[in-house]
């Protein structure tokens, strides 16, 4: 999987924790379901990834995030669901405070509300 690293690496875990997160933002973005299984893991495994996501417009052109409103709302509906599962495993939680800010400015008043 990671040819650049060993069997044992920590890279490899945080490879699978990202891949995860963002397979679940994804699905949540496109109506489907999804499990963050990245959840049994504390969030600084994913912290880059999700700050990079919020300040790269290409990244988010990319994996199809065209509508900055649609995935604040998705990464608060990921966040809920990770919380829940990872308070059993000591793993999630939360984002950092910039991403905080992405959500705060793009989520469509009415989920501002729930």
């Amino acid at each position: 999987m990671r040819p650049d690293a060993e069997a044992e690496d920590e890279q490899i875990l945080t490879s699978l924790t990202r891949f995860d997160f963002v397979a679940c933002l994804v699905a949540v973005y496109g109506g489907a379901d999804y499990y963050p299984n990245f959840a049994r893991y504390r969030a600084d495994r994913t912290t880059s990834l999700t700050s990079q996501l919020v300040h790269d417009r290409e990244l988010r052109q990319a994996l199809a995030f065209d509508d900055d409103s649609r995935l604040a709302a998705a990464l608060v509906e990921v966040d809920r669901t990770a919380q829940r599962e990872g308070f059993f495993y000591d793993g999630w939680e939360g984002y950092p405070d910039d991403v905080m800010r992405f959500v705060a400015a793009h989520l469509p008043s009415a989920d501002k509300q729930a």
